[in-house]
């Protein structure tokens, strides 16, 4: 039986542009807070001293004040790793993550938690761009080495993915339409007919997301290699998804689902 740390990790791949996005990918595999036995709760012991110490806090720490602590953690964030605390101990430090002033004569589980907080709104963050990067990656490789299958199997394929942009909508996650695909598919069974604002207020939607997507280094960084799509048509791209989230917010997944008509993928 494997151990949670052996577990295949899906984020871990050449999609993976640094040390930082590494440490991310493989938090996400790792042993809970919330699983820890005696010997281990003593680990996050050491790292709120560490945390206190490298804070400058002035005052003496006593056992007390740091077991009050952990058990703060191990009640309201169990769901992080030992690895978590760890950057977000660094990231605090390093100023990666604002959380405001700090008093050097106090360490508290209020500031404790404003760490944590930031640091998984960033880590959210990083994890959406590692995914989105992932299968920019893997849509490259598919089409490189394309596979025949029957219009039957192209359409259960075709609805798993559907399912899958459905869930990140659902989830509030970002998503990209490869091939346009359900783009392509949306229009041709009328579920997709972009009224002149709707096309306005997409237009005004990707121009926002290129800008953003330009001021991101890890993206521009990325870009060079596994991505050489043009500003036009990243443009496009964003503008479409805005179009097909629309879709989504108008019909339930049932309603799309029905729509799959095997005639489809014999064209």
């Amino acid at each position: 039986m494997q151990k949670q740390s052996e577990k295949p990790n899906k984020l871990i791949g050449n999609w993976i542009i640094n040390q930082q996005e590494y440490q991310i990918a493989q938090s996400m595999t790792q042993k809970k807070i919330g699983k820890f036995n005696r010997e281990e709760m003593g680990n996050i012991v050491d790292i709120l001293a560490q945390w206190r110490l490298l804070l400058g806090v002035t005052s003496d720490a006593t056992q007390e004040e740091l077991i009050f602590i952990t058990q703060f953690l191990y009640d309201n964030y169990k769901h992080l790793t030992l690895s978590d605390l760890k950057m977000a101990k660094d990231w605090s430090i390093t100023s990666k993550i604002d959380v405001g002033f700090v008093t050097q004569k106090t360490f508290s589980s209020y500031y404790i938690a404003r760490c944590l907080n930031a640091y998984e709104e960033e880590k959210r963050r990083i994890i959406n761009e590692i995914n989105e990067r992932k299968d920019r990656y893997e849509a490259k490789k598919a089409l490189e080495n394309p596979m025949r299958i029957s219009p039957e199997e192209e359409a259960k394929s075709f609805k798993d993915y559907l399912l899958t942009l459905y869930k990140s909508y659902s989830e509030d996650r970002e998503f990209y339409d490869l091939a346009d695909m359900v783009y392509n598919w949306g229009k041709s069974v009328g579920l997709i007919n972009p009224t002149n604002k709707e096309v306005s207020d997409a237009l005004i939607y990707a121009t926002e997301r290129l800008r953003e997507y330009k001021q991101s280094e890890n993206r521009l960084i990325a870009s060079k290699n596994i991505d050489t799509m043009d500003d036009e048509t990243r443009k496009k791209k964003f503008a479409r998804v805005f179009v097909i989230t629309n879709m989504f917010r108008k019909h339930p997944v049932s309603e799309l689902i029905q729509k799959i008509n095997i005639e489809y993928f014999k064209k």
